[in-house]
């Protein structure tokens, strides 16, 4: 054991450093690894019940997204994508050169101007509070499932197959009623079109079944 004032070699019968002089019981660093005595029986040592950090938190969800199957983390990410697309859609122009967009008149009683974002039309808040809400549907499916395990082959059924493909399907519908409006649409539309497209292909995805892993067997 070194001295912890010097550095120098002790032996186990010294109780003072030969070279600092210093007392070898008083200056003895306790070990770390050895569990504080003063704690009682029965009582958990200082930071037992520390939760875990960030990182392995982290690290959990990463190694369990991981070992999803590949047509889930495909359609995860269709969907991810289509419902980030859909809400972007809404803060971009949806009316067209004319003023004219589905509702005709604005929030203000007026129609909107041209080049309008969808939160100044008739349609634009309704539209967003059904995309929230089965966006939010979606986004919860897994802890829905964890929660009651055993309707988890229904929540997973409703958050990642049918709820995305009504999102879609009506997406797409909206684009296509806008498109054929005189003089075009704004670019708000057809955003929300290409969403639905990407929601509509996620839960396709979702349907799909991963392939059996083939079975190997084991030497006896």
């Amino acid at each position: 054991m070194p001295c912890a004032r010097c550095s120098s070699p002790l032996s186990s019968g010294d109780q003072y450093c030969p070279r600092c002089g210093a007392k070898v019981s008083l200056i003895a660093p306790p070990r770390p690894d050895i569990p504080s005595s003063d704690a009682q029986p029965g009582q958990a040592p200082p930071g037992a019940g520390a939760g875990p950090s960030a990182t392995q938190l982290f690290a959990e969800r990463l190694a369990a997204l991981s070992a999803r199957p590949r047509n889930e983390l495909a359609a995860l990410a269709l969907t991810g994508l289509g419902g980030a697309l859909a809400l972007v859609s809404y803060c971009l122009p949806w009316a067209n050169n004319g003023g004219l967009a589905i509702g005709t008149m604005g929030t203000t009683g007026s129609p909107p101007q041209p080049g309008a974002w969808a939160f100044d039309t008739a349609a634009g808040w309704p539209l967003f509070i059904v995309t929230a809400l089965l966006l939010a549907c979606v986004a919860a499916g897994d802890q829905a499932q964890a929660l009651m395990p055993g309707l988890a082959a229904t929540i997973r059924t409703l958050a990642a197959i049918v709820a995305p493909l009504a999102l879609g399907s009506g997406a797409v519908a909206v684009a296509l009623m806008y498109l054929t409006l005189p003089w075009g649409c704004g670019s708000g539309p057809l955003v929300l079109g290409l969403a639905g497209c990407l929601l509509i292909a996620g839960s396709l995805v979702a349907l799909l079944r991963p392939s059996p892993q083939p079975a190997t067997d084991k030497p006896a």
